[in-house]
């Protein structure tokens, strides 16, 4: 939008980013998490009863999700549970056949939620309020 000085602002579609809402991103992030949770059950489920060392971490981070998303209850921040995303975002998840396959998917989805989405949001915020600010 044009100012008077014929100075052209943010585009429409960095305003719209500017625009979401801190209890979207918390609503996204947190279905990110539950679905991670929950497709790590299904592939939990399908490992042998002794826990192979190279799948032991993953049924660790996996299990530490799940207790602190219960902890971080109803009033978690966007930085919480983005911090609550790093541990599980992190390592290389295999997708291989079902469920691990969904698994990686689900990881995939928050990895792109948390480094991607997330900063193009405060991105497009800082810059909707500097040229707000300058005017």
């Amino acid at each position: 939008m044009p100012d008077p000085s014929g100075v052209q602002g943010p585009s429409e579609a960095t305003q719209a980013l500017a625009a979401t809402s801190d209890v979207q991103l918390i609503a996204e992030l947190r279905d990110a998490l539950v679905a991670v949770a929950f497709c790590g059950d299904a592939w939990f489920a399908t490992l042998p009863r002794e826990v192979e060392r190279y799948d032991r971490p993953r049924v660790e981070l996996l299990g530490a999700l799940r207790l602190e998303l219960v902890l971080a209850g109803p009033a978690a921040t966007t930085e919480q549970l983005a911090a609550l995303a790093e541990p599980i975002i992190n390592p290389y998840w295999l997708s291989g056949r079902e469920p691990a396959a969904s698994l990686a998917e689900a990881v995939e989805a928050l990895r792109h939620l948390t480094m991607h989405r997330l900063p193009a949001v405060r991105a497009a915020r800082a810059e909707v309020g500097r040229w707000r600010s300058d005017r």
